[in-house]
């Protein structure tokens, strides 16, 4: 799915820890960020079909978006932030 591929490769092409931190913060406002927020709310909308383990993985996928916003609108260090979890891309599979 695009939508959660497209991380990975933002976050490969402009690491947010190299000289190139202004055009991943550009791109995490105007795109990741967006796009986070479609998967919740696809996530959301089809909560019923998932099981527990899965929706623990929604609830952490939800804390990570929570913390990017935190540190990225807001600009406030969150010192434990969830990063991406791991299995969220497997929410998406048959």
């Amino acid at each position: 799915m695009i939508l959660v591929e497209s991380p990975k490769h933002l976050r490969r092409r402009y690491d947010p820890e190299s000289g190139l931190a202004r055009t991943w913060r550009t791109k995490m406002l105007s795109t990741l960020l967006p796009n986070n927020r479609r998967i919740a709310r696809i996530l959301d909308a089809n909560r019923r079909h998932l099981t527990e383990e899965e929706k623990a993985t929604m609830a952490r996928f939800q804390q990570h978006i929570s913390d990017l916003e935190a540190r990225h609108v807001l600009e406030v260090s969150v010192a434990d932030a969830e990063r991406f979890p791991a299995g969220t891309e497997r929410l998406f599979k048959d």
